[in-house]
């Protein structure tokens, strides 16, 4: 309900909207690129990376 807020705080809730659902787009994406690149580094049957190095690298990168 916007009606009888003040100018100030409607723009401050928007504001508020906006950080939160773009800290929500972020956390997605990251979440993405944690499937796609590091599960799969991880789990690849013919390893990208050294077996001995793996831990270390995801360690390091992500």
């Amino acid at each position: 309900m916007v009606e009888g807020k003040p100018k100030k705080e409607v723009e401050r809730q928007n504001v508020l909207h906006e950080i939160v659902t773009s800290e929500e787009t972020y956390m997605n994406q990251l979440e993405v690129l944690r499937v796609l690149y590091r599960d799969q580094i991880q789990h690849a049957p013919s390893p990208i990376i050294a077996p001995n190095r793996v831990d270390k690298f995801v360690a390091v990168v992500f």
